[in-house]
């Protein structure tokens, strides 16, 4: 599964990350968005309800503390 195969709202999760990291360095943000994307794939069936990504987006936390935690 990659970022065109995930859920709508993993999708958009993915996209705050990516927004969040934008003052990282390229290759450190290229990383963190991969290491997460991973996860999202893994945590995730091909048929994820909309339920089962919220409970998993919630676990990982908002995408500004994931890059707060970086730092």
């Amino acid at each position: 599964m990659n970022d065109s195969t995930l859920h709508p709202l993993a999708h958009d999760y993915l996209k705050r990350l990516k927004k969040a990291a934008a003052n990282l360095p390229r290759a450190r943000r290229k990383e963190l968005v991969g290491e997460i994307e991973a996860h999202l794939s893994e945590a995730l069936p091909a048929d994820a309800s909309e339920a089962d990504v919220l409970n998993v987006v919630e676990r990982l936390g908002e995408p500004a503390e994931i890059v707060a935690e970086t730092g």
